[in-house]
């Protein structure tokens, strides 16, 4: 932190700490931000009714993150899971089956735990079965063409496509618009976004991923992380502004402490 330009980005990380940390507290003593309605979280309860209706399962993908929760992957695989958790409930309540198609294989007996647990709070733990829980392959290229096939033999009402998606995201999506099913998509992955808006019928994008699994999880840590970055977005903004009229007055103070 003593080279040059490393003390003013040390001291705007320590600035988003604080902010991050007071955000925590607050929430943990019961003080909490109101998350903006968002459609295509509440399109879920739609797909899974469609399901019950047509008396066909809903297909859920966690996209392939290799790896699972022991890489740098896990943030986004811990918000499907408080999605997956979600969508599983309402499966319950519905009356109608829920199978999630997995890459990480240490991700099984996660996936496991969670829609156990959606089933036994909605008090029918009985119609829980392990099978609900598909683990295709380590492979990318063969846990795609898996989850393709049994689109095509299964013909899924719903599809809810949330976590990490690289290039396999189009063809998963493809794969179950194909078989027909209403499809919800998610992910904070920029470069995936613009192959959801095309392919699903309700798009979280970006931030909206987190936010969204901080509504139904209801975690203090995931809903300040999320009041804590909005914050800091708006701190960045005000800077942007603020240092471009500066640059204008020809007054640079911000530039220069970011080279100290």
């Amino acid at each position: 932190m003593f080279y040059s330009g490393r003390i003013g980005s040390f001291g705007i990380l320590v600035l988003i700490c604080i902010i991050v940390y007071i955000r925590l507290r607050q929430v943990v003593v019961g003080k909490s931000p109101t998350i903006r309605r968002l459609p295509a979280l509440e399109s879920v309860e739609e797909a899974v009714g469609r399901a019950a209706e047509m008396g066909r399962p809903v297909f859920f993908n966690a996209g392939y993150a290799a790896g699972g929760l022991t890489t740098i992957e896990a943030p986004i695989i811990g918000a499907a899971m408080s999605l997956l958790h979600y969508t599983a409930r309402l499966t319950a309540r519905y009356g109608t089956g829920i199978t999630i198609f997995l890459g990480p294989i240490n991700m099984v007996p996660v996936s496991m735990d969670v829609i156990k647990a959606a089933y036994t709070i909605e008090g029918v733990e009985s119609d829980y079965r392990e099978t609900m829980v598909r683990w295709l392959s380590d492979s990318q290229f063969v846990y795609t063409s898996g989850f393709m096939g049994a689109c095509q033999r299964e013909k899924p009402a719903s599809h809810v496509m949330m976590g990490g998606f690289w290039y396999e995201s189009i063809l998963l999506g493809e794969a179950g618009r194909n078989a027909g099913a209403f499809t919800v998509g998610g992910t904070p992955r920029q470069g995936q976004v613009h192959f959801m808006v095309a392919i699903c019928d309700y798009v979280l994008i970006g931030d909206e991923y987190y936010a969204a699994a901080a509504s139904v999880s209801r975690d203090p840590e995931e809903i300040g992380s999320i009041w804590g970055a909005d914050d800091i977005k708006i701190l960045i903004l005000g800077l942007l502004i603020v240092g471009s009229i500066l640059q204008v007055l020809g007054i640079d103070w911000i530039t220069q402490l970011l080279k100290l």
